[in-house]
Protein backbone atom coordinates (compact mmCIF):
# COMPACT_ATOMS: atom_id res chain seq x y z
CA UNK A 1 0.00 0.00 0.00
CA UNK A 2 1.36 3.59 -0.70
CA UNK A 3 2.49 5.66 2.00
CA UNK A 4 -0.75 7.90 3.56
CA UNK A 5 0.91 11.36 2.18
CA UNK A 6 4.40 13.44 1.60
CA UNK A 7 5.27 16.51 1.24
CA UNK A 8 6.32 18.56 -2.47
CA UNK A 9 7.41 21.81 -3.45
CA UNK A 10 4.34 23.92 -4.19
CA UNK A 11 5.99 25.35 -7.27
CA UNK A 12 8.50 22.59 -8.82
CA UNK A 13 6.31 19.70 -7.30
CA UNK A 14 9.34 17.88 -6.53
CA UNK A 15 9.40 15.64 -3.45
CA UNK A 16 11.06 17.19 -0.13
CA UNK A 17 11.65 16.25 3.40
CA UNK A 18 9.75 17.65 6.27
CA UNK A 19 9.48 16.59 9.87
CA UNK A 20 6.28 18.42 10.08
CA UNK A 21 7.15 21.10 12.69
CA UNK A 22 11.13 22.33 11.35
CA UNK A 23 12.52 24.14 8.67
CA UNK A 24 10.69 23.78 5.63
CA UNK A 25 13.29 22.46 2.73
CA UNK A 26 13.80 24.68 -0.15
CA UNK A 27 13.31 23.56 -3.74
CA UNK A 28 14.06 25.66 -6.43
CA UNK A 29 14.44 28.95 -3.89
CA UNK A 30 11.24 28.66 -2.78
CA UNK A 31 10.30 26.52 0.91
CA UNK A 32 6.78 27.10 0.38
CA UNK A 33 5.08 23.29 0.34
CA UNK A 34 1.80 21.08 -0.43
CA UNK A 35 0.74 17.89 0.83
CA UNK A 36 0.23 15.18 -1.52
CA UNK A 37 -1.99 11.84 -0.89
CA UNK A 38 -1.24 8.91 -2.91
CA UNK A 39 -4.29 7.65 -1.77
CA UNK A 40 -6.58 9.52 -3.04
CA UNK A 41 -8.56 8.29 -5.23
CA UNK A 42 -12.03 9.16 -7.20
CA UNK A 43 -13.93 5.70 -5.50
CA UNK A 44 -12.39 6.52 -2.21
CA UNK A 45 -13.33 10.23 -1.82
CA UNK A 46 -16.60 9.31 -2.96
CA UNK A 47 -16.75 6.54 -0.28
CA UNK A 48 -15.73 9.04 2.34
CA UNK A 49 -18.40 11.16 1.25
CA UNK A 50 -20.88 8.34 1.51
CA UNK A 51 -19.88 6.67 4.81
CA UNK A 52 -22.67 7.12 7.23
CA UNK A 53 -20.40 5.68 10.20
CA UNK A 54 -18.00 8.63 9.40
CA UNK A 55 -18.29 11.54 11.95
CA UNK A 56 -19.25 15.00 10.60
CA UNK A 57 -16.88 17.56 10.11
CA UNK A 58 -12.77 17.76 9.55
CA UNK A 59 -12.28 14.42 10.56
CA UNK A 60 -14.28 12.84 8.22
CA UNK A 61 -11.37 13.10 6.13
CA UNK A 62 -8.85 11.91 8.09
CA UNK A 63 -7.64 9.77 5.32
CA UNK A 64 -6.79 12.60 3.48
CA UNK A 65 -5.14 14.90 6.26
CA UNK A 66 -1.75 14.86 6.99
CA UNK A 67 -1.44 13.27 10.26
CA UNK A 68 -1.02 9.48 10.91
CA UNK A 69 -2.65 8.23 13.81
CA UNK A 70 -6.36 9.11 15.06
CA UNK A 71 -5.34 8.44 18.77
CA UNK A 72 -3.62 11.83 18.01
CA UNK A 73 -6.89 13.73 17.03
CA UNK A 74 -7.65 16.59 19.26
CA UNK A 75 -11.17 18.26 18.88
CA UNK A 76 -14.10 19.95 19.72
CA UNK A 77 -16.09 19.09 16.69
CA UNK A 78 -14.90 21.57 14.34
CA UNK A 79 -16.25 21.68 10.70
CA UNK A 80 -19.45 20.34 11.75
CA UNK A 81 -21.30 23.48 10.89
CA UNK A 82 -24.32 24.31 8.94
CA UNK A 83 -24.31 24.83 5.44
CA UNK A 84 -27.22 27.68 4.72
CA UNK A 85 -29.08 28.50 1.78
CA UNK A 86 -30.32 32.60 2.55
CA UNK A 87 -33.13 33.45 -0.06
CA UNK A 88 -32.96 36.92 1.07
CA UNK A 89 -29.70 37.53 -0.17
CA UNK A 90 -30.84 35.88 -3.39
CA UNK A 91 -34.07 38.13 -3.31
CA UNK A 92 -31.58 41.26 -2.97
CA UNK A 93 -29.35 39.88 -5.84
CA UNK A 94 -32.47 39.74 -7.91
CA UNK A 95 -34.28 43.11 -7.16
CA UNK A 96 -30.98 45.13 -7.33
CA UNK A 97 -28.82 43.01 -9.26
CA UNK A 98 -31.40 41.55 -12.10
CA UNK A 99 -29.04 39.01 -11.50
CA UNK A 100 -30.93 34.70 -10.49
CA UNK A 101 -28.38 32.55 -8.37
CA UNK A 102 -28.23 30.45 -5.16
CA UNK A 103 -26.64 31.87 -2.18
CA UNK A 104 -25.34 29.31 0.42
CA UNK A 105 -23.54 30.66 3.63
CA UNK A 106 -21.20 27.95 5.57
CA UNK A 107 -21.69 29.20 8.71
CA UNK A 108 -18.09 28.87 10.64
CA UNK A 109 -19.33 31.82 13.01
CA UNK A 110 -21.16 28.54 14.88
CA UNK A 111 -18.27 26.43 15.53
CA UNK A 112 -18.66 24.94 18.95
CA UNK A 113 -14.93 25.74 20.07
CA UNK A 114 -13.74 29.77 19.62
CA UNK A 115 -16.79 30.40 17.13
CA UNK A 116 -14.57 31.18 14.02
CA UNK A 117 -13.22 29.11 10.73
CA UNK A 118 -10.06 29.18 12.46
CA UNK A 119 -10.97 26.27 14.25
CA UNK A 120 -10.50 24.13 11.72
CA UNK A 121 -6.98 24.95 11.26
CA UNK A 122 -6.43 24.96 15.32
CA UNK A 123 -8.02 21.10 15.11
CA UNK A 124 -4.93 19.69 12.58
CA UNK A 125 -2.17 22.29 13.75
CA UNK A 126 -2.51 20.99 17.47
CA UNK A 127 -3.05 17.26 16.49
CA UNK A 128 -0.34 17.54 14.36
CA UNK A 129 2.16 18.85 17.28
CA UNK A 130 0.66 16.17 19.63
CA UNK A 131 2.05 13.46 17.11
CA UNK A 132 4.97 15.49 16.51
CA UNK A 133 5.65 15.72 20.13
CA UNK A 134 6.02 19.57 20.02
CA UNK A 135 5.49 21.10 23.43
CA UNK A 136 6.28 24.80 22.14
CA UNK A 137 4.55 26.78 19.57
CA UNK A 138 4.37 30.51 18.68
CA UNK A 139 2.14 32.73 16.65
CA UNK A 140 1.07 36.53 16.07
CA UNK A 141 -2.42 36.95 15.04
CA UNK A 142 -4.79 39.77 14.86
CA UNK A 143 -7.18 37.23 17.86
CA UNK A 144 -8.95 34.78 15.86
CA UNK A 145 -6.49 32.69 14.85
CA UNK A 146 -4.44 32.64 18.63
CA UNK A 147 -7.88 31.91 20.16
CA UNK A 148 -8.02 28.99 18.40
CA UNK A 149 -4.50 27.57 18.66
CA UNK A 150 -4.48 28.56 22.54
CA UNK A 151 -7.70 25.88 23.37
CA UNK A 152 -6.83 23.37 20.61
CA UNK A 153 -2.63 23.29 21.54
CA UNK A 154 -4.10 23.33 25.33
CA UNK A 155 -6.10 20.63 24.92
CA UNK A 156 -3.03 18.78 23.28
CA UNK A 157 -0.73 19.31 25.79
CA UNK A 158 1.11 22.35 23.88
CA UNK A 159 2.20 25.58 25.05
CA UNK A 160 1.26 28.19 22.73
CA UNK A 161 3.24 31.59 22.99
CA UNK A 162 1.00 34.22 21.26
CA UNK A 163 1.69 37.62 19.71
CA UNK A 164 -0.94 40.23 19.16
CA UNK A 165 -0.79 43.69 17.87
CA UNK A 166 -1.61 46.58 19.98
CA UNK A 167 -4.57 47.19 19.10
CA UNK A 168 -6.46 43.74 19.52
CA UNK A 169 -9.11 44.02 21.44
CA UNK A 170 -9.24 43.24 25.42
CA UNK A 171 -11.82 40.47 24.51
CA UNK A 172 -9.86 38.36 22.06
CA UNK A 173 -6.95 38.75 24.35
CA UNK A 174 -8.86 37.38 27.49
CA UNK A 175 -10.38 34.76 24.72
CA UNK A 176 -6.53 33.85 23.75
CA UNK A 177 -5.35 33.75 27.88
CA UNK A 178 -7.94 32.05 29.39
CA UNK A 179 -7.14 28.51 28.31
CA UNK A 180 -3.90 29.02 30.31
CA UNK A 181 -1.28 30.12 27.32
CA UNK A 182 1.33 33.40 27.28
CA UNK A 183 -0.50 36.28 25.61
CA UNK A 184 2.67 38.95 24.45
CA UNK A 185 0.52 42.11 23.08
CA UNK A 186 3.52 44.05 21.22
CA UNK A 187 3.63 47.84 20.79
CA UNK A 188 2.95 48.41 17.29
CA UNK A 189 1.12 46.94 14.44
CA UNK A 190 0.17 43.22 13.37
CA UNK A 191 3.73 43.11 11.01
CA UNK A 192 5.26 43.99 14.22
CA UNK A 193 3.77 41.25 16.29
CA UNK A 194 4.97 38.87 13.58
CA UNK A 195 8.24 40.13 13.87
CA UNK A 196 8.53 39.45 17.33
CA UNK A 197 6.87 36.22 17.38
CA UNK A 198 9.90 35.08 14.60
CA UNK A 199 12.54 36.09 16.76
CA UNK A 200 10.58 34.73 20.04
CA UNK A 201 10.48 31.48 18.42
CA UNK A 202 14.26 31.33 16.67
CA UNK A 203 15.29 32.18 20.26
CA UNK A 204 13.42 29.65 22.58
CA UNK A 205 13.64 27.17 20.09
CA UNK A 206 9.46 26.65 19.92
CA UNK A 207 7.77 25.73 16.07
CA UNK A 208 6.39 29.11 14.82
CA UNK A 209 3.36 29.12 12.90
CA UNK A 210 3.80 29.02 9.28
CA UNK A 211 1.38 31.66 8.07
CA UNK A 212 -0.74 31.87 4.86
CA UNK A 213 1.04 28.71 3.52
CA UNK A 214 0.92 26.24 6.24
CA UNK A 215 0.35 23.00 5.09
CA UNK A 216 -1.50 21.98 8.11
CA UNK A 217 -3.93 25.26 8.12
CA UNK A 218 -4.51 24.46 4.27
CA UNK A 219 -5.13 20.99 4.52
CA UNK A 220 -7.50 21.72 6.93
CA UNK A 221 -9.63 24.24 5.76
CA UNK A 222 -9.34 22.30 2.01
CA UNK A 223 -12.10 20.13 4.03
CA UNK A 224 -14.60 22.96 3.14
CA UNK A 225 -14.51 22.52 -0.77
CA UNK A 226 -15.24 18.27 -0.21
CA UNK A 227 -18.33 19.37 2.56
CA UNK A 228 -19.61 21.89 -0.65
CA UNK A 229 -19.54 19.19 -2.79
CA UNK A 230 -20.37 16.60 -0.34
CA UNK A 231 -23.82 18.48 0.92
CA UNK A 232 -25.00 19.97 -1.72
CA UNK A 233 -23.56 18.30 -4.87
CA UNK A 234 -21.96 20.21 -6.67
CA UNK A 235 -19.03 22.26 -6.42
CA UNK A 236 -20.05 26.43 -5.83
CA UNK A 237 -19.24 28.51 -9.25
CA UNK A 238 -18.38 31.45 -7.38
CA UNK A 239 -16.39 31.65 -3.90
CA UNK A 240 -16.55 35.18 -1.50
CA UNK A 241 -14.04 35.50 1.42
CA UNK A 242 -13.33 38.41 3.78
CA UNK A 243 -9.33 37.78 2.96
CA UNK A 244 -6.26 39.02 5.36
CA UNK A 245 -3.39 36.71 4.94
CA UNK A 246 -5.29 33.95 2.37
CA UNK A 247 -5.24 30.36 3.55
CA UNK A 248 -8.98 30.11 3.32
CA UNK A 249 -8.65 31.02 -0.87
CA UNK A 250 -5.37 28.98 -1.39
CA UNK A 251 -6.93 26.27 0.74
CA UNK A 252 -10.13 25.52 -1.65
CA UNK A 253 -7.90 26.23 -4.90
CA UNK A 254 -6.06 23.11 -3.64
CA UNK A 255 -9.05 21.19 -3.35
CA UNK A 256 -10.34 21.94 -6.35
CA UNK A 257 -7.52 21.32 -8.24
CA UNK A 258 -7.19 17.68 -6.40
CA UNK A 259 -11.25 17.50 -7.33
CA UNK A 260 -10.79 18.51 -11.08
CA UNK A 261 -7.77 15.91 -11.29
CA UNK A 262 -10.00 13.24 -10.13
CA UNK A 263 -12.64 14.34 -12.45
CA UNK A 264 -15.60 15.14 -9.98
CA UNK A 265 -15.94 18.70 -11.12
CA UNK A 266 -14.36 20.86 -14.54
CA UNK A 267 -13.72 23.77 -13.02
CA UNK A 268 -12.81 25.85 -9.68
CA UNK A 269 -15.24 28.21 -8.24
CA UNK A 270 -14.16 32.26 -9.10
CA UNK A 271 -12.27 33.55 -6.20
CA UNK A 272 -14.01 37.00 -5.38
CA UNK A 273 -12.48 37.88 -2.13
CA UNK A 274 -13.34 40.96 -0.26
CA UNK A 275 -11.04 43.21 1.88
CA UNK A 276 -12.49 45.85 4.17
CA UNK A 277 -11.78 49.84 2.65
CA UNK A 278 -9.62 50.59 5.87
CA UNK A 279 -7.44 48.12 5.27
CA UNK A 280 -7.73 46.99 2.27
CA UNK A 281 -3.48 46.15 0.16
CA UNK A 282 -4.18 43.42 -2.09
CA UNK A 283 -7.51 45.18 -3.30
CA UNK A 284 -5.16 47.90 -4.11
CA UNK A 285 -2.51 46.10 -5.82
CA UNK A 286 -5.18 44.23 -7.63
CA UNK A 287 -6.94 47.33 -8.95
CA UNK A 288 -3.44 48.42 -9.93
CA UNK A 289 -2.54 45.68 -11.77
CA UNK A 290 -5.73 45.36 -13.35
CA UNK A 291 -5.11 48.70 -14.84
CA UNK A 292 -1.91 48.35 -16.15
CA UNK A 293 -3.37 44.75 -17.90
CA UNK A 294 -1.93 42.36 -15.73
CA UNK A 295 2.02 43.16 -17.17
CA UNK A 296 5.33 40.87 -16.85
CA UNK A 297 5.47 40.18 -12.94
CA UNK A 298 2.43 42.00 -12.20
CA UNK A 299 2.12 39.80 -9.12
CA UNK A 300 5.67 41.23 -7.20
CA UNK A 301 4.11 44.52 -7.14
CA UNK A 302 1.96 45.05 -4.37
CA UNK A 303 0.82 47.64 -1.80
CA UNK A 304 1.67 47.84 1.53
CA UNK A 305 -0.06 49.74 4.39
CA UNK A 306 1.91 50.88 7.56
CA UNK A 307 0.15 50.67 10.69
CA UNK A 308 -3.64 50.39 9.22
CA UNK A 309 -6.02 51.67 10.91
CA UNK A 310 -8.92 50.07 11.38
CA UNK A 311 -12.09 48.97 13.49
CA UNK A 312 -12.06 45.49 11.95
CA UNK A 313 -8.11 44.13 13.60
CA UNK A 314 -9.28 40.84 12.66
CA UNK A 315 -8.75 42.02 8.97
CA UNK A 316 -5.68 44.15 9.75
CA UNK A 317 -2.94 42.45 7.79
CA UNK A 318 -1.46 46.12 6.07
CA UNK A 319 1.91 43.56 4.87
CA UNK A 320 -0.27 40.94 2.40
CA UNK A 321 3.12 38.53 1.90
CA UNK A 322 1.04 36.17 0.70
CA UNK A 323 -0.52 38.06 -2.21
CA UNK A 324 2.57 37.29 -5.09
CA UNK A 325 1.42 33.60 -4.89
CA UNK A 326 -2.56 34.41 -4.10
CA UNK A 327 -3.26 36.89 -6.73
CA UNK A 328 -2.47 34.48 -9.47
CA UNK A 329 -4.49 31.74 -8.14
CA UNK A 330 -7.53 34.56 -7.70
CA UNK A 331 -6.86 35.52 -11.53
CA UNK A 332 -6.63 31.46 -12.94
CA UNK A 333 -10.20 31.09 -12.03
CA UNK A 334 -11.50 34.16 -13.34
CA UNK A 335 -12.26 35.95 -9.88
CA UNK A 336 -11.59 39.48 -8.46
CA UNK A 337 -10.16 41.32 -5.41
CA UNK A 338 -11.97 44.22 -4.26
CA UNK A 339 -12.43 45.91 -1.04
CA UNK A 340 -16.44 47.18 0.82
CA UNK A 341 -16.98 50.34 3.10
CA UNK A 342 -15.76 49.27 6.35
CA UNK A 343 -18.25 51.72 7.78
CA UNK A 344 -21.49 49.23 6.59
CA UNK A 345 -20.14 46.38 8.07
CA UNK A 346 -22.33 47.25 11.15
CA UNK A 347 -25.37 47.24 8.69
CA UNK A 348 -24.42 44.38 7.08
CA UNK A 349 -24.30 42.61 10.59
CA UNK A 350 -27.72 44.40 11.53
CA UNK A 351 -29.55 43.02 8.15
CA UNK A 352 -28.19 39.43 8.69
CA UNK A 353 -29.50 39.35 12.20
CA UNK A 354 -32.96 40.66 10.96
CA UNK A 355 -33.39 38.85 8.20
CA UNK A 356 -31.61 34.87 9.28
CA UNK A 357 -31.23 35.55 12.94
CA UNK A 358 -27.41 35.21 13.07
CA UNK A 359 -25.21 37.33 14.85
CA UNK A 360 -21.96 37.56 12.74
CA UNK A 361 -18.77 39.49 13.48
CA UNK A 362 -16.65 42.04 12.02
CA UNK A 363 -14.94 39.96 9.50
CA UNK A 364 -18.08 37.72 8.43
CA UNK A 365 -19.64 41.31 8.22
CA UNK A 366 -17.24 42.24 5.53
CA UNK A 367 -17.95 38.48 3.74
CA UNK A 368 -21.42 39.14 3.56
CA UNK A 369 -20.54 42.51 2.20
CA UNK A 370 -18.28 41.27 -0.31
CA UNK A 371 -21.83 39.82 -1.95
CA UNK A 372 -23.24 42.52 -1.97
CA UNK A 373 -20.28 44.55 -3.41
CA UNK A 374 -19.61 41.64 -6.28
CA UNK A 375 -23.84 42.08 -7.14
CA UNK A 376 -22.83 45.98 -7.19
CA UNK A 377 -19.92 45.39 -9.78
CA UNK A 378 -22.18 42.62 -11.96
CA UNK A 379 -19.22 39.97 -10.67
CA UNK A 380 -22.32 37.90 -10.13
CA UNK A 381 -23.69 35.71 -12.75
CA UNK A 382 -27.33 34.14 -13.54
CA UNK A 383 -27.04 30.73 -12.77
CA UNK A 384 -23.97 31.54 -10.28
CA UNK A 385 -23.82 29.14 -7.44
CA UNK A 386 -22.28 31.65 -4.56
CA UNK A 387 -20.57 30.33 -1.28
CA UNK A 388 -20.15 32.53 1.16
CA UNK A 389 -17.80 31.96 4.52
CA UNK A 390 -19.33 33.70 7.75
CA UNK A 391 -15.85 33.27 9.32
CA UNK A 392 -16.41 34.23 13.05
CA UNK A 393 -19.26 35.23 15.33
CA UNK A 394 -19.60 37.66 17.51
CA UNK A 395 -19.08 37.04 20.44
CA UNK A 396 -15.58 38.03 20.92
CA UNK A 397 -15.93 41.36 20.19
CA UNK A 398 -18.96 42.87 22.28
CA UNK A 399 -17.91 46.75 21.16
CA UNK A 400 -19.20 45.13 17.31
CA UNK A 401 -22.40 43.78 19.27
CA UNK A 402 -23.16 47.53 20.54
CA UNK A 403 -22.23 49.66 17.07
CA UNK A 404 -25.13 46.60 15.47
CA UNK A 405 -27.19 47.74 18.47
CA UNK A 406 -26.64 51.49 19.05
CA UNK A 407 -28.20 53.01 22.10
CA UNK A 408 -31.58 51.91 23.40
CA UNK A 409 -34.62 53.80 24.07
CA UNK A 410 -34.38 55.14 28.18
CA UNK A 411 -37.99 56.21 29.02
CA UNK A 412 -39.02 57.23 32.66
CA UNK A 413 -43.02 56.72 32.06
CA UNK A 414 -45.38 54.40 30.35
CA UNK A 415 -46.56 56.68 28.38
CA UNK A 416 -43.05 56.94 26.61
CA UNK A 417 -42.80 53.97 25.10
CA UNK A 418 -44.01 53.52 21.83
CA UNK A 419 -43.99 50.33 20.20
CA UNK A 420 -42.74 49.18 16.71
CA UNK A 421 -43.83 46.53 14.78
CA UNK A 422 -40.97 44.42 13.52
CA UNK A 423 -41.69 44.53 10.14
CA UNK A 424 -41.77 48.23 9.63
CA UNK A 425 -37.86 48.11 10.37
CA UNK A 426 -37.15 45.82 7.21
CA UNK A 427 -36.80 48.64 4.93
CA UNK A 428 -35.10 50.47 6.96
CA UNK A 429 -32.86 47.90 7.97
CA UNK A 430 -31.65 47.30 4.17
CA UNK A 431 -31.82 51.15 3.47
CA UNK A 432 -28.28 51.93 3.77
CA UNK A 433 -27.35 48.74 1.71
CA UNK A 434 -29.68 49.74 -1.03
CA UNK A 435 -28.43 53.33 -1.31
CA UNK A 436 -24.82 52.23 -1.50
CA UNK A 437 -25.77 49.77 -4.39
CA UNK A 438 -27.38 52.31 -6.24
CA UNK A 439 -24.72 55.22 -5.41
CA UNK A 440 -27.41 57.44 -3.59
CA UNK A 441 -25.39 60.48 -2.28
CA UNK A 442 -27.97 60.93 0.77
CA UNK A 443 -26.57 56.63 1.75
CA UNK A 444 -25.95 56.93 5.58
CA UNK A 445 -25.06 54.12 8.45
CA UNK A 446 -28.06 54.11 10.65
CA UNK A 447 -27.64 53.69 14.56
CA UNK A 448 -29.60 51.33 16.58
CA UNK A 449 -31.67 54.77 17.59
CA UNK A 450 -32.41 56.03 14.23
CA UNK A 451 -33.26 52.74 13.15
CA UNK A 452 -36.17 53.05 15.75
CA UNK A 453 -36.93 56.15 15.07
CA UNK A 454 -37.40 56.11 11.30
CA UNK A 455 -39.26 52.92 11.75
CA UNK A 456 -42.26 54.74 13.63
CA UNK A 457 -42.47 57.43 10.72
CA UNK A 458 -44.95 56.87 8.30
CA UNK A 459 -42.71 56.38 5.09
CA UNK A 460 -40.83 53.56 7.34
CA UNK A 461 -42.07 50.58 5.19
CA UNK A 462 -41.60 52.20 2.22
CA UNK A 463 -38.66 51.79 -0.16
CA UNK A 464 -36.44 54.69 -0.76
CA UNK A 465 -37.56 56.69 -3.98
CA UNK A 466 -36.16 55.15 -6.95
CA UNK A 467 -35.81 51.43 -5.82
CA UNK A 468 -37.35 48.28 -5.69
CA UNK A 469 -38.17 46.68 -2.23
CA UNK A 470 -36.36 44.04 -0.68
CA UNK A 471 -38.87 40.74 -0.89
CA UNK A 472 -37.89 38.43 1.60
CA UNK A 473 -40.20 35.62 0.76
CA UNK A 474 -40.07 32.42 2.58
CA UNK A 475 -37.25 29.81 4.71
CA UNK A 476 -34.91 32.87 4.49
CA UNK A 477 -31.98 30.91 5.76
CA UNK A 478 -32.66 27.09 4.83
CA UNK A 479 -30.07 24.88 6.53
CA UNK A 480 -28.46 22.48 4.40
CA UNK A 481 -27.55 19.34 6.95
CA UNK A 482 -27.93 16.35 5.05
CA UNK A 483 -25.27 14.91 2.31
CA UNK A 484 -27.10 14.43 -1.04
CA UNK A 485 -26.20 10.96 -3.13
CA UNK A 486 -23.33 11.39 -5.05
CA UNK A 487 -23.15 9.33 -7.70
CA UNK A 488 -19.81 8.12 -9.38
Amino acid sequence: MPEKFFYASWDTGERVEWDGYGPKPASGGDDTIRVVYPRLTKEKLLAVFADPELPEGLWRYFDFLPLEHRANVVSYGEGNVPIERWQFLEAFARDLGNVDCRVYVHRHDLHPATGSFKDLAGGLVASAMKECGVKGYVVASTGNTAAAMSRYLAAGDCTLYAFIPDDATPYKEADIACFGQNVFRVEGDYAAAKEMAAAFAAAHGHVPAGGTFDPFRIEAKRTMAFDWYRRLGELPTVYIQAVSGGTGPVAIAKAADEMIRLGLVHAPPRMLLVQPSECDPMAKSWAKAKRDGFPRAWNLDYQKIEHPVTEIPTLATGDPTAYPKLAPIVRKTGGEIFAFPEALAPDVARVVAFEAGARIGSAAAVGIGGFIEAVKRRLVRNGDVVMVTAGDGIQRDPDFMHRIMGESHRVREVSECTGVAREAFREVVWRPIVDYVNDRSESRVFSGEDLRKAALTPQAAAPAAGTEPIHAGTGRAKRVCRSPEVGV
